[in-house]
């Protein structure tokens, strides 16, 4: 129950939270468009009611955010950097504290990994290249460094690589005075990654060689050869290969999903490939028509980012770039329930930001 961690939130920044407003007329939409996807998918009786029950939980969180967040509050971008800060934070220690059955789950060749909320990394990086908190940003990146390691997550390091390098390029672009500082970052973190990697392979090996290579090994085949050898990976690839063959069967809405079965088979493809999830659940032409909307709040984001260079719109292509990114790698951000809330949040601010002229601090 992900929702008792909000309690303490509800006390000490209950001035900032009473501003956000959950108009009934959002709520009610938010709650037609679940019931109709709820029902569709219950006449297709692919899935459990307990299952579609929870997808739809989380799809309820992430609409009803995005509409609260795409009218003005007193949230700001500095709440949403330590917020994603404490996120990666918490999601180190909860993959230290995993890490024994991580161990004794790579021992019998099951996988076990400890998921956070991805979208924190790029809310984090962004925003501290933004304010120029380098030192902030280091600590960052090495908390994450740590977690894909213990979390057993190795797509984390994809969304911590593309953060930096959109985040990085594009505020070079307006700013190139920040070279000398970014390239200072990168040496101070390339030392540290040489001084610390040796040490966490050794005790990474020593503890597991099962998860030594699962972390290591296929990560270095991937990037020498583009091919980790990983069966989840060819497994991905399959998932992908027939949604695309099989295109024409996604055109009609088949409603609400679940991650397994009523026969009890993991649908593991749904978390691989959003893209698929999105388009089983609403069809294609409509779950193209909401990535084009999307990509219309990107684009105008930019354009706003080019003109004021504002903090907001900064965090908005950085994040949207990554939501793109992972349609074609980890659905958690669109799944989970304590993921969908942040993925919600960044969508109607990017939303409310792209139609405002004035600056939302």
């Amino acid at each position: 129950m992900p929702e008792l961690l909000l309690i303490p939130f509800l006390f000490f920044l209950r001035k900032k939270i009473t501003t956000i407003q959950f108009k009934s007329r959002h709520i009610f939409f938010t709650v037609l468009i679940i019931l109709v996807l709820f029902c569709i998918g219950s006449i297709y009786d692919e899935f459990p009611i307990y299952g579609m029950l929870s997808s739809s939980r989380s799809w309820f969180y992430l609409f009803v955010c995005m509409f609260a967040f795409s009218t003005p509050n007193q949230i700001t971008n500095n709440d949403l950097m330590w917020l994603s800060f404490g996120s990666i934070t918490a999601w180190l220690v909860d993959s230290l504290m995993n890490y024994q059955k991580a161990i004794a789950a790579a021992a019998t060749g099951e996988q076990y990994v400890t998921y956070g909320v991805l979208l924190a990394v790029p809310i984090l990086c962004s925003s501290s290249i933004k304010k120029s908190k380098y030192l902030l940003l280091l600590i960052g990146v090495a908390i994450i460094s740590v977690t894909v390691v213990f979390a057993g997550v190795r797509r984390l390091l994809v969304v911590l690589l593309l953060s930096l390098l959109v985040g990085l390029l594009y505020s070079l672009l307006k700013k190139k005075k920040n070279i000398v500082p970014y390239t200072v970052f990168s040496l101070i973190f390339g030392a540290m990654v040489m001084a610390a990697l040796p040490v966490i392979r050794d005790y990474v090996y020593e503890t597991s060689p099962e998860m030594y290579y699962r972390v290591f090994v296929r990560t270095e085949n991937f990037l020498e050869t583009g091919d980790s050898g990983s069966a989840g990976d060819q497994s991905r690839q399959k998932h992908l290969n027939d949604f695309f063959d099989n295109f024409e069967q996604y055109t009609l809405p088949r409603g609400m999903v679940s991650m397994k079965t009523k026969q009890g088979q993991t649908a593991g493809e749904f978390n691989d490939y959003p893209i698929y999830q999105l388009s089983w659940i609403f069809g294609w032409p409509i779950a193209f028509c909401l990535l084009f909307i999307i990509g219309l709040v990107l684009v105008r984001n930019m354009r706003k980012y080019n003109k004021t260079t504002d903090e907001t719109s900064f965090v908005s292509i950085n994040s949207i770039t990554v939501m793109f990114m992972l349609l074609f790698l980890e659905g958690t951000y669109i799944e989970y329930p304590y993921a969908t809330p942040i993925t919600g949040l960044l969508l109607g601010r990017a939303w409310l930001n792209s139609k405002t002229r004035s600056l939302i601090q």
